[in-house]
Formats: structure tokens, sequence, C-alpha cells
């Protein structure tokens, strides 16, 4: 070995052993689910429901929709665990999609339209049993569920007239191209109130921050003018001088 070569190799040992590099590669997991019949009883997607609520962060679930419709309080335990679910969840538009199928479709994280499609909206059906009374409360409740929670899903895809046609019983019928357009829509008003949201909440936060800052200035300065603000002392007497005693 030269004398070059045992000036060099300190160096390159201290390049090589500069840092360490770990990776960590996380298993992606994609499951797709095909809805592709009537939505049947709960009791049928207790499986679906589990494995959206144990899914992980890192997984996407596409759920393709070509169904026309179902039970209702089994499309909204489907959509609640659609919420519940850490992973991403997907929803695609495959065929035609009627009724509590549509609520599902809408309640996705991300959505893929395909062409050739269509997207249905209308009002529930079903019926009440039980005595007078008991029909005339169930038909009550059911009407203010079902107008709360077909808002709550579908604004502002739907805008409030739509929805009020609809409880009305009015059908609502949109094709790929309008379904895609009112979905540019959605994005569109759903970030603005976000935005509108964080400036509302960031203004709340300043001007509590404020109000901390004005009591704090106050304390400083009731401390500096304890400070400054002399002590009041009482002035000693002078000694008198001695009197002459008269003899």
């Amino acid at each position: 070995m030269n004398p070059d070569e045992k000036n060099i190799s300190p160096l390159l040992g201290e390049i090589e052993t500069a840092f360490e590099i770990t990776e960590l590669v996380k298993q992606q997991k994609v499951t797709n689910v095909y809805l592709s019949k009537e939505i049947g009883p709960p009791s049928d997607y207790i499986e679906l429901i589990d494995k959206m609520r144990s899914a992980q962060p890192q997984d996407l679930i596409y759920i393709h929709l070509n169904t026309p419709g179902g039970y209702v309080d089994t499309g909204v335990q489907i959509i609640n665990a659609m919420r519940d679910c850490p992973a991403r969840i997907i929803t695609v538009l495959d065929g035609t999609v009627c009724s509590m199928g549509s609520l599902i479709f809408l309640a996705a994280d991300e959505f893929i339209v395909h062409e050739n499609c269509r997207l249905m909206f209308h009002n529930y059906s079903g019926g009440t049993y039980g005595k007078g009374n008991e029909q005339i409360a169930q038909l009550e409740s059911t009407v203010e569920w079902f107008t709360n929670m077909f808002y709550e899903v579908c604004f502002p895809f739907l805008d409030e007239d739509e929805v009020d046609a609809v409880i009305l019983g009015h059908d609502i019928w949109l094709s790929s191209t309008q379904v895609k357009e009112r979905l540019d829509k959605m994005v569109k008003y759903m970030e603005k109130a976000q935005k509108e949201l964080a400036d509302e909440e960031a203004a709340k936060n300043a001007k509590t921050r404020k109000k901390e800052l004005m009591a704090e200035l106050k304390k400083i300065e009731a401390a500096e003018k304890k400070v400054k603000t002399p002590t009041r002392k009482t002035a000693a007497k002078p000694n008198k001088a001695a009197e002459p005693v008269a003899k």
C-alpha cells in the first residue's frame, strides 16, 4: 500500500459510517366490495361492517355500487361503518344506483364515476302497524328521522330545494355527467366551509389570546406602578435646643 492510499482510507471509512438508513415498508391492503343486489337485512352485512371497522389507515376499500337500494336501516349502519373506518373509502358508480345505494355512494371519502351510469334519489317506502295512535307516533318519528338523515348525507350534493322535493315525493335522476358536476360543486362547497370554519376558529383564538395579553399587560403595569410610587415616611422632628434655665 502506498502512502497516498494510507491517507485516503480513513476518509472513506468516515463517509461510509457517517449515517445509517432504516426503511419501513407498510403493506397496503386493497379491498373491493361489490353491492350488486338489493340491500337486505343488517345481519347479511356483518362481515362487511366488521372489515371496514377493523381496517388500517393505510388500506384502501373500494365499494362498487350497482344496486336498486333496499333496507334503510342496513344502509345507515353501512354508512356509519364507513365513517368509522380508518382506511380510505372510495365508492364507485358502476351502473344504476338508486335509493339507499345513492346515500351509500355519497358517504365515501373519494368517488369514481364511470360513464353511462345513473344515480337516483327518492323518498323511503314502508308501513306502520299497531293501534292508531301508535301508528301516528311511529310515522311522525320516521318522517323526522329520515328527513334529518337524508339532508345530512345528501346536502350539498343536492341543494335544499331538491332535498325538500324528495321528501315530498319527487324522484331525482342524474346521469354520470351530472353526478360529476355535482361532486365538483360539493367538494368546492366543503373546502370553502372548512376554510370559513378554520378562519372562525383562528379569529376566536386570536381574540382569546388578546384578552390574555391585555390581562398580562395590566399585571405588569400594576407592578411597575407599585415600584415607582415612593413610600411615605413620617419626617423626624428636629431636636429642640436646650432652653436656658433661669437662675
